[in-house]
């Protein structure tokens, strides 16, 4: 209504009408909160506040400090811990809400006016710092706990600033100078993430490569050290609106101008064995900037976007991508494109957006034998997904296979005569290319794992009859262990044949490690390549 404290006529409720429309198309809708903060003017808030415009600040007065203009909740006060948390609780418990997601605001400075408090609730703290720490460090505990007692399954998680502490004030830090949420905010989220006390942590990393005071790759390698071998999600924040103001300004000395920073951060993500995907700050300037509206279309492409292997784009209804459901049991999902350097096919580009692509020979090649075909809006979009039946599809095609069969026989629930795909995973099963998920599933609208696609195409390579080079010991790669019983083999010979590759990344230490990214997303380019190089033998 644009009015404090005046309710939308009808009993109509906004949240609820959010939360309906995001799930009715396919999305989370977690709620945004800043635990301590409550306004910069108190005029603004309305006399039924909890901090009401009257000269007392109302009955919450005594929990209220003034900071530099603004106004806070007081964090060493128990009853404020208790306000967040029922706030949290209301929430959760009226709304199907998939997430509440804390803000950056704790403490707002080292000068913050608790003396009062640390005199009441301070005993057997000699350091006021190391009590504000631990108050909001409570916080935090309790929310984790309270939150999913009330709905096991809401995620909880804090968009922390990106510095916790700088190697040179803190051992442990990070090789940086600037704000420290640990010693100026007293947000100790290193202990929060080795606690388990979050489903997933966001620090915002704001700052462009090079940068001298907080350089975007240190940043990043340093939180992935932290977050590696927990069971906290590490999502990176990324400043979109930066990138935004340098391209409104026509300022192109700035780093931040064009997308050439975003992509190279977003590659930097998908490339990690660490990092599970980022959040963009903030829609409005993703929506108003048409540079960076048109590269995020074009970079991040999903199956519902028409993804056509072959034949007309109505064969492909898909509303995803869903969750990875793999041949044996697994978890985790990165999707990351093959980075190994290719030659590209000489001349211009079938598809606009391959040139220069590591897989560009594969792609055109495919696309001329009519193997694989682009999108509606002709473009290829090779860092897309592809789906467990797109890929059976290829595999298909490439073949030469009958696929005029029932699919009645096979026992699936979720694959019928009737979809596209029915024939293309009887010819699979048949042929022992592929099998089943179990429960009586196949998962055809799933997107399809590195480790699967590698089962897949090997079980392809022994059911055609294809000799494949045996190659040199596979590579020891950093993440083996990750690697699922049932598709180690496949790997390692898919590894020895140079059908498929790992990745070079960084680890905690800044040292270049391989990966193989076992239960990470097989892109559209990688498809492409693994294809290509068996079909290219079997013409050997």
């Amino acid at each position: 209504t644009g009015t404090q404290g005046l309710a939308p006529s009808g009993g109509f409720d906004p949240l609820e009408y959010w939360v309906d429309e995001a799930h009715a198309r396919g999305m989370q809708l977690h709620a945004w909160i800043n635990p301590y903060r409550i306004t910069k003017q108190v005029n603004d808030l309305a006399s039924a506040g909890l901090a009401s415009t009257n000269p007392a600040l109302g009955a919450y007065a005594p929990y209220v400090v003034e900071h530099n203009g603004s106004f806070y909740y007081d964090p060493g006060q128990p009853a404020v811990t208790e306000l967040v948390i029922q706030g949290a609780l209301e929430i959760v418990n009226n709304y199907d809400v998939d997430g509440i997601h804390l803000d950056d605001y704790f403490y707002p400075g080292t000068d913050f006016n608790d003396a009062a408090t640390f005199a009441t609730y301070g005993a057997g703290y000699s350091d006021i710092g190391a009590w504000r720490i631990n108050n909001v460090n409570n916080l935090i505990s309790q929310l984790d706990s309270r939150l999913h007692a009330a709905d096991p399954d809401i995620r909880f998680g804090v968009s922390t600033t990106g510095i916790w502490a700088n190697a040179k004030s803190t051992p442990g830090g990070s090789d940086t100078r600037g704000l420290e949420h640990l010693n100026q905010r007293y947000a100790d989220s290193v202990t929060w993430v080795r606690n388990g006390w979050l489903d997933y942590i966001c620090p915002q990393i704001y700052w462009p490569r090079g940068y001298e005071l907080a350089d975007f790759n240190t940043v990043f390698n340093w939180w992935s050290g932290i977050c590696s071998g927990t069971d906290v999600k590490y999502y990176v924040g990324m400043a979109d609106y930066r990138a935004a103001e340098a391209i409104s300004k026509g300022d192109t000395a700035s780093s931040w101008y064009g997308t050439t920073e975003l992509r190279a951060q977003l590659d930097t993500i998908k490339n990690s064995a660490v990092a599970d995907g980022a959040i963009h700050f903030r829609y409005a300037q993703m929506q108003n900037s048409a540079d960076i509206r048109n590269f995020y279309i074009s970079y991040y492409s999903t199956p519902s976007q028409t993804q056509t292997p072959s034949g007309s784009p109505a064969e492909n209804p898909v509303t995803g991508p869903d969750p990875v459901t793999p041949e044996e049991p697994s978890t985790g999902v990165i999707t990351q494109p093959e980075p190994v350097p290719e030659t590209p096919s000489a001349g211009s580009s079938i598809f606009p957006d391959i040139a220069g692509n590591w897989a560009e020979s594969y792609i055109t090649a495919l696309a001329k034998d009519n193997i694989i075909s682009g999108m509606e809006d002709g473009t290829f979009r090779p860092f897309a997904p592809v789906t467990r039946a797109q890929f059976v599809k290829l595999l298909a095609g490439v073949a030469g296979a009958d696929t005029n069969r029932s699919a009645a026989s096979l026992g699936f629930d979720d694959v019928t005569d009737s979809d596209w795909y029915a024939g293309c995973v009887a010819w699979a099963l048949s042929s022992g290319v592929a099998s089943g998920t179990g429960d009586a599933t196949f998962d055809p609208d799933a997107v399809i794992t590195r480790e699967q696609m590698a089962k897949m195409i090997m079980s392809f390579a022994s059911s055609q009859g294809i000799s494949l080079p045996s190659g040199s010991a596979a590579i020891d790669f950093a993440d083996a262990g990750s690697i699922s019983g049932w598709a180690a083999d496949y790997v390692n010979s898919a590894v020895k044949a140079g059908i498929i590759n790992g990745s070079d990344v960084k680890d905690a230490e800044g040292a270049t490690v391989r990966v193989f990214n076992p239960s990470g997303t097989a892109t559209r380019a990688e498809a492409s390549k693994v294809i290509s190089k068996v079909r290219d033998a079997s013409r050997k």
